[in-house]
C-alpha cells in the first residue's frame, strides 16, 4: 500500500520502495525497515550492482523535479553527490558501481545524461538534441534510452460540448494549469519546461496570445476582482509575490518561519488562505495583506498543498493529513472528512453555490468528476473529462471549473518517446 516506486535486489529476492506516509516519503529497504524518511519526495531507487548501497534521487521541493543524487547503506545516513540540478529522473548504476548515471536538465553546463562518481565527480555521459532518460545498462556496458518529447499541455471546453470542441491552449512546452476565472474567461498558468525559465502567464480562452506577467515565480490564483494574481516560488518560501494584471503595484509580503506552498483569495480581496510548511508541520493560515499578519486556522496538518476558499469565503477545501479530501470551516470549528475521496482523488474547485465542491479521480482516463454536497457527503456523477488526443496520455493533472461549473479547463502530460539500444556509451 502507498509505494510509489520500488526497486529489486540484485538477486530479485526481496525489494527497496519508497512509501508515501502521512506527510513523509520514507525509503524502506528490505521492505518494511525504513533507513530514510523525508518530509519532501523521492524517486527512482536503484540497487548497486553488489547489493550494498541504493542510489535514489531526492527532490527537497514538493512540486519539483529538482534535486540531488543520493547514496544510502542501511544503517547509514544518505550521501548527497551532486549540488541542486533543476530537472532530474531516472537512474542507473554503470555495471561497475563507480558511476551513477542519470537524467539531468536545467544547468546549462550539464544537461542530458550525466554521470556522478562516489566521490561526486559529475560529468555529461551523453547529449541530444532532446528529453533523454537512462532507462538501464546491461553487463557489457550497453545502455537502454528513451529519448522523449514531453509537453504539458492545457485544453478548455465545456460540459456539454466536452472534447469535440475543445480548444488548446498551451502555450511553450510545460503549461501547468493553475486556475480558470469566476467567469470562465481566462486561465492562469506556468510555463516550467526547457523552452523557458519559470514563468506566470495568463490567456483567454479563445485561443488569443498569453500574456507573460512574471518570470521566477509560479502561480497560484486569480484574485476575485479579477485585477492580480498570487505567486510564490516553486516549492515554497518564506515570501508570496502579489502581481498586477493590469496597472497595479506589485507586492511582497514576508512570512517568517513559515513557508508558504500554496494559497487562494479570501472574497474580499484583503486576506489569503495559504498552506505553510513550518517547523510543527503543513497547516493552513490566514494571512493579512494589509498588515502580513500570519494566524494559524486549524491545528489539522494537511497532506498536499492544493487548496481552494468557497465563494462565501466560510469554508476552505483541502486534503488532511489522513490522505481525505477535507473541508476546514473558517470559524475554527472541527474539519469533515469525506472517507470516499481517499488519494485517488483530487479536489478541484467550489461551485458558485458555496454548498457543492468537485473532484476528480487521478490516474485514469476519462476522469470521473463528481459533485459533492459539502453539508451532506453525498455525491453525484458531474461529467468525464477526456483529452483532445488520447495518444500518449495516460492521466488528467490539474481539472479546474467556473463558478458555474459549465466550463472547464484541464491539463496533462502528453509523452511522445521512441526506445534506442545505444552502444559504445563510456
Amino acid at each position: 500500500d502507498d509505494v510509489f516506486q520500488a526497486a529489486f535486489t540484485p538477486d530479485g529476492k526481496n525489494l527497496a520502495a519508497i512509501r508515501a506516509v502521512g506527510d513523509l516519503f520514507q525509503l524502506e529497504a528490505p521492505l518494511g525497515t525504513v533507513i530514510y524518511r523525508t518530509k519532501a519526495w523521492m524517486s527512482h531507487p536503484r540497487y548497486s550492482p553488489d547489493g550494498t548501497q541504493i542510489a535514489f534521487l531526492n527532490h527537497p521541493w514538493i512540486g519539483s523535479n529538482g534535486g540531488h543524487v543520493c547514496v544510502v547503506r542501511p544503517g547509514e545516513e544518505p550521501r548527497r553527490l551532486t549540488e541542486n540540478i533543476p530537472t532530474m529522473w531516472k537512474l542507473a548504476w554503470r555495471p561497475d558501481g563507480r558511476e551513477i548515471w542519470f537524467t539531468g536538465t536545467g544547468d546549462k553546463r550539464h544537461e542530458g545524461i550525466l554521470g556522478v562518481t562516489l566521490d561526486g565527480r559529475l560529468r555529461v555521459v551523453y547529449a541530444a538534441p532532446g528529453y533523454l532518460h537512462i532507462e538501464d545498462i546491461a553487463g557489457n556496458g550497453d545502455a537502454l534510452l528513451d529519448m522523449m518529447r514531453s509537453q504539458m499541455r492545457i485544453e478548455t471546453s465545456t460540459r456539454a460540448d466536452g472534447p469535440a470542441a475543445a480548444t488548446d491552449l498551451s502555450w511553450l512546452d510545460w503549461s501547468l494549469l493553475r486556475d480558470l476565472s469566476d467567469d470562465g474567461s481566462l486561465v492562469l498558468f506556468d510555463e516550467a519546461g526547457q523552452v523557458a525559465e519559470f514563468g506566470v502567464f495568463l490567456r483567454t480562452v479563445d485561443g488569443a496570445p498569453a500574456i507573460r506577467l512574471a518570470d521566477g515565480v509560479c502561480a497560484s490564483t486569480l484574485s476575485p476582482d479579477g485585477r492580480f494574481v498570487l505567486s510564490r516560488k516553486p516549492g515554497g518560501s518564506d515570501r508570496v509575490h502579489v502581481i498586477p494584471i493590469g496597472v497595479g503595484q506589485a507586492r511582497t509580503i514576508a512570512t517568517g518561519d513559515c513557508s508558504v506552498i500554496d494559497g487562494d483569495w479570501l472574497p474580499d480581496g484583503r486576506g489569503l488562505i495559504v498552506s505553510g510548511r513550518s517547523p510543527e508541520g503543513r497547516h493552513l493560515y490566514y494571512l493579512d495583506l494589509s498588515s502580513g499578519s500570519l494566524r494559524r486556522l486549524h491545528d489539522t496538518t494537511l497532506k498536499t498543498s492544493m487548496l481552494f476558499v468557497s465563494p462565501d469565503g466560510l469554508r476552505v477545501l483541502a486534503r488532511g493529513a489522513d490522505s481525505l479530501v477535507t473541508v476546514f470551516p473558517m470559524d475554527g470549528s472541527d474539519p469533515r472528512s469525506y472517507s470516499e475521496l481517499t488519494m485517488d482523488w483530487k479536489q478541484c474547485g467550489w461551485q458558485g453555490d458555496s454548498r457543492h465542491f468537485f473532484a476528480y479521480r487521478a490516474g485514469a482516463l476519462p476522469a470521473p468528476v463528481v459533485r459533492v454536497d459539502a453539508d451532506t457527503g453525498s455525491q453525484e456523477p458531474w461529467m468525464d473529462i477526456m483529452p483532445m488526443v488520447r495518444s500518449g496520455v495516460d492521466s488528467i493533472n490539474s481539472v479546474q471549473f467556473d463558478r458555474s461549473a459549465e466550463r472547464y479547463a484541464c491539463c496533462y502530460i502528453s509523452n511522445e518517446s521512441h526506445l534506442f539500444h545505444a552502444q559504445g556509451i563510456r
